[in-house]
């Protein structure tokens, strides 16, 4: 399993990660990369420790911006993406942060990396309005993200994704 948290969007991730550290053995490798503008903006940091703690499990942190104190990668998430390079086999990925870097985390995992678009799941939360598919602003084409998710594989979204963005 791969959890990639941007900016705020780590918080809907978070129970993911507290999931896999309750049921660690039915997972089998753990890798978790977190972004964020700046380091003022990480969420979780007292946790860190924590969740590098869990076997056979890595996490990988990287800053948009930084100075010379931060010691992890200065850079998007995508280009951390790429460079720890996680295996698609037998992997599944889960990725929430704003919708422009959903996007192009995905382009980036099956562009690149071989992911298939069936393993990526996306939460999309950041679209809704009314929250029970009403004023139907969170349309994403016939879906919903208030109904119909707001966690999508990104074979059933990935076409519509450029629209949401």
């Amino acid at each position: 399993m791969i959890v990639i948290g941007g900016g705020i969007g780590g918080a809907p991730l978070r129970p993911v990660i507290q999931t896999v550290m309750a049921h660690r053995r039915d997972y089998d490798f753990f890798q978790i990369l977190w972004a964020a503008r700046n380091p003022s903006l990480l969420v979780f940091t007292d946790e860190y420790d924590l969740w590098r703690a869990i076997p056979d499990t890595e996490l990988h942190l990287t800053v948009d911006q930084a100075d010379n104190s931060w010691p992890h990668s200065v850079g998007l998430i995508t280009q951390l993406l790429e460079r720890v390079a996680p295996s698609p086999r037998n992997a599944i990925t889960i990725t929430c942060g704003p919708p422009i870097m959903i996007h192009f985390v995905n382009r980036v995992l099956v562009d690149k990396l071989g992911f298939k678009p069936e393993q990526n799941y996306v939460t999309l939360e950041a679209r809704m309005h009314c929250g029970i598919g009403k004023c139907g602003r969170c349309n994403l084409g016939s879906k919903l993200v208030c109904v119909d998710g707001p966690v999508f594989n990104m074979a059933e979204v990935g076409a519509l994704l450029e629209s949401f963005l």
